[in-house]
């Protein structure tokens, strides 16, 4: 799972979770994630906030009421957090209205994103909507569930290849996005992805994206990577990490370049990663504080020189 970190302007750190899992696989991980102020899921399609950093400006940013209540926060629940439901009908336009299709088939469902579902499907492929709302999983042809840890859900098995893969998913009508990742190609709303909810918590925090840093490692990671002010590459699990990283600069646990990058793997690049990310928002926070130091500084009156 990726996490994007920012300097608050309260002079606080926040930690937002980005990940490309269903909600089924984050429910089961959520005892061991470390605490943070939100969490996306479904690769940006679903966002949930701790009560301490739920929006409460009224309007669109605020979410949605639950039905029968008047407030625009959602009531607490169990592990302190709370769905932005204003964010999520911002996608129902493709994925359909949440009231129509929670625990409805795909099959079923409302909206232009599951009309590609059982268009894909009876052209043949296998798309996974297992624990999905607001997206599906294409597994790439060749790719089984083995090869991919059995993470990207059930395998192609139907002898089509990857310029198959490339037209169906350029043959997607405009309001819907795609992306690769751990072996397969996610569907989604043109609405979401990790960049949209990575900038939208970003300005909900007020944050500007230049002052976040990003724990990433796969393909789509990298448009968000791209907007923050520096990415952290936990390990390149995409070729085009690596192209990424050497085309802008890359270093082994150097400061310079816009990615940085170690070469351990597992656990030790996690921790290694996540302390050079703390270092980076350091920096960051003692930058804004002599900034603003400095603009105080500039505003004082000159002072009328002591008469004797």
């Amino acid at each position: 799972m990726e996490g994007l970190a920012s300097i608050r302007c309260d002079k606080e750190c926040a930690v937002v979770i980005v990940t490309g899992a269903r909600m089924t696989t984050l429910c089961r991980r959520l005892p061991f994630l470390p605490a943070c102020d939100a969490v996306a899921a479904e690769g940006g399609g679903r966002l949930f906030w701790t009560s301490r950093t739920f929006p409460k400006a009224e309007g669109a940013e605020a979410g949605l009421p639950p039905p029968g209540s008047s407030s625009p926060v959602p009531p607490p629940t169990l592990c302190d957090l709370r769905e932005d439901m204003a964010w999520r009908m911002r996608h129902a336009a493709a994925a359909g209205p949440p009231s129509a299709n929670e625990g409805v088939p795909p099959r079923e469902r409302e909206g232009v994103l599951w009309d590609a579902f059982r268009r894909l499907e009876a052209e043949g492929w296998a798309p996974d909507a297992s624990g999905y709302s607001t997206s599906f999983r294409l597994p790439l042809p060749k790719v089984d569930a083995e090869e991919c840890g059995g993470k990207c859900g059930r395998g192609n098995g139907s002898g089509k290849t990857e310029r198959d893969l490339d037209l169906a998913l350029r043959s997607l009508p405009p309001c819907l996005s795609s992306s690769r990742n751990l072996g397969c190609a996610d569907v989604f709303p043109s609405t979401s992805g990790k960049e949209a909810v990575g900038r939208h918590a970003a300005a909900a925090l007020g944050v500007p994206l230049s002052d976040c840093a990003f724990l990433c490692d796969d393909d789509n990671d990298l448009p968000l990577a791209a907007a923050v002010g520096r990415a952290f590459v936990v390990g390149a699990t995409h070729p085009s990490v690596a192209r990424a990283i050497a085309a802008e600069g890359g270093t082994k646990g150097e400061k310079e370049g816009h990615f940085w990058t170690t070469g351990l793997e597992g656990t030790l690049a996690a921790d290694a990663a996540v302390k050079a990310a703390g270092a980076h928002l350091r920096e960051v926070l003692s930058r804004r504080r002599g900034e603003e130091e400095g603009n105080v500084a500039a505003e004082q009156p000159e002072r009328a020189p002591a008469l004797a």
